[in-house]
C-alpha cells in the first residue's frame, strides 16, 4: 500500500468511526441513557447556578399546595425528604413552573428509600436523556465549610443581602458572628441560603431537642448553620465552590431555638428566622442510596 493508499484508508476509517460515535449519541437506548446519566453524577464535576437552579422542584399534594422540595438530578430521577414523599397523590414541578415561566409537574413513584437518613429517591415520567443536571460532591464537606440552599422566587426584584450572628446551638452562650447570610442578586429572583457545616454534637443535639441522632446518623449525616423556611424539607444541599457547586446533602430537618434570627426587608417575608440549623443528609447518604437502587436487579 502507497502513501496516498494508506492515507484514504486512515481518512476512511476515522470518518467509520466519526460515524459510529454519532450513531451511538443519537441511537444511545433507554438503559444506555440511564446508565450515562448516573455516570456523569456521580463524576464530581462542579456545575454553574444556571443547573443549581434548574434542579429545584416542588413537591406538591393533589390539591397543588407545596409540601417540600426535591432535587432532579436528571434522567427524571429526584431526591427528596422521606417524611416528604409518604403521600402517593403526590407530584414533583419545577418551581419556576409555579410562577408561569417553565417546567412542568410530573407524578411519580418512589424507588427507593433510606429510613435512616430520612431520604427517598423518586422516578418521575420524564425521558432520560444521558445528561445529569447536578453532580454529587466526592467527599463529605469539613467543618467550616461553606453549604447553601436556594429559594426560588415568584418575582425578580431589587437585590437583597443580610449577613447575620447567631449562637450555638448547643451552647446558647456562644455567639457565631459569621453564621450565615442571605442573598438575591438584583433581578434574578434566586434566593441564596448560606451558611457552613459545624461539627454535629449527637449527644448535645438529643439532650436539647429531645431528638434520638444515632452514632450512624452522625457518618452519614451533617449539621450546618443553614437556616430554613416552610417547606424546605428535601432542599438540596450544594457545596459552593467559588462561583460552581456540587451538590452536598438533603434538608431532613431544622432545628428551632428561641434566640430567633432577625431577618427585616427579607424577600420570603419573614421578620425573623425560629429555625436557625439544619441537619442534612450527607453525599455518602445519598451515594448509598443510588447505588442500592441500581444494585436492586430493576
Amino acid at each position: 500500500m502507497d502513501r496516498r493508499d494508506m492515507l484514504a484508508a486512515t481518512v476512511i476509517l476515522g470518518s467509520g468511526l466519526a460515524v459510529l460515535g454519532i450513531k451511538y449519541f443519537f441511537e444511545r437506548s433507554p438503559e444506555q441513557l440511564e446508565k450515562d446519566m448516573f455516570q456523569e453524577f456521580f463524576a464530581a464535576k462542579p456545575f454553574g447556578m444556571g443547573s443549581a437552579e434548574g434542579s429545584i422542584y416542588e413537591v406538591i399534594n393533589k390539591d397543588d399546595y407545596g409540601i417540600g422540595t426535591s432535587v432532579h438530578i436528571g434522567g427524571g430521577y429526584f431526591i427528596t425528604a422521606n417524611h416528604v414523599a409518604r403521600d402517593k397523590a403526590l407530584k414533583v414541578v419545577n418551581k419556576r413552573h409555579r410562577y408561569g415561566l417553565f417546567g412542568k409537574k410530573s407524578s411519580f413513584e418512589v424507588a427507593g428509600r433510606d429510613e435512616l437518613n430520612d431520604i427517598a429517591l423518586l422516578k418521575a415520567a420524564i425521558e432520560p436523556d444521558g445528561d445529569a443536571i447536578v453532580s454529587l460532591s466526592d467527599s463529605v464537606s469539613n467543618v467550616g465549610d461553606p453549604v447553601s440552599i436556594f429559594d426560588i422566587m415568584g418575582f425578580r426584584g431589587e437585590g437583597y443581602l443580610l449577613s447575620f450572628a447567631g449562637v450555638d446551638i448547643c451552647d446558647s452562650g456562644r455567639v457565631i458572628e459569621d453564621y450565615g447570610k442571605l442573598e438575591m442578586e438584583k433581578g434574578s429572583g434566586l434566593l441564596e441560603t448560606s451558611g457552613k457545616v459545624i461539627n454535629f454534637d449527637i449527644d448535645g443535639i438529643n439532650r436539647r431537642f429531645k431528638s434520638h441522632y444515632s452514632k450512624e446518623n452522625k457518618r452519614t449525616q451533617s449539621l450546618s448553620t443553614l437556616v430554613c423556611f416552610n417547606g424546605a424539607s428535601g432542599s438540596p444541599v450544594f457545596r459552593r465552590i467559588g462561583e460552581k457547586f456540587l451538590l452536598e446533602g438533603i434538608v431532613v430537618h431544622a432545628l428551632g431555638t428561641k434566640n430567633a434570627i432577625a431577618t427585616p426587608g427579607n424577600p420570603n417575608g419573614f421578620t425573623s428566622m425560629q429555625q436557625t440549623a439544619t441537619v442534612y443528609a450527607n453525599r455518602d447518604a445519598i451515594e448509598n442510596l443510588v447505588r442500592v437502587y441500581l444494585g436492586g436487579g430493576r
